[in-house]
């Protein structure tokens, strides 16, 4: 299956494109995607990101809505979107 992931705010420097699309196995979760895109993005992703995927969890939504429910274990579908979004504060 294909999903797309987006890249936003300070991800964006990981990717050359602000959308990229990913080749997953059926069934696949959000968890396996961000694996599968370590190797793709580089040491850098991987050192930042996927070393950190407690603290990243509440920076990554799929289509729209955030992984509280199932977290990394969410499942994906041909046609989701990943979002990986900054942080936000407001007040």
């Amino acid at each position: 299956m294909e999903v797309t992931v987006r890249f936003l705010g300070p991800f964006e420097q990981y990717s050359t494109q602000r959308e990229l699309p990913l080749d997953l196995p059926e069934d696949a979760t959000v968890g396996v995607a961000m694996q599968a895109l370590g190797p793709q993005l580089g040491e850098a992703f991987q050192e930042e990101v996927l070393n950190r995927l407690s603290q990243v969890r509440r920076m990554v939504l799929v289509n729209g809505a955030s992984l509280l429910a199932h977290g990394w274990d969410t499942r994906l579908a041909n046609g989701d979107t990943i979002s990986l979004v900054p942080p936000t504060a407001g007040g």
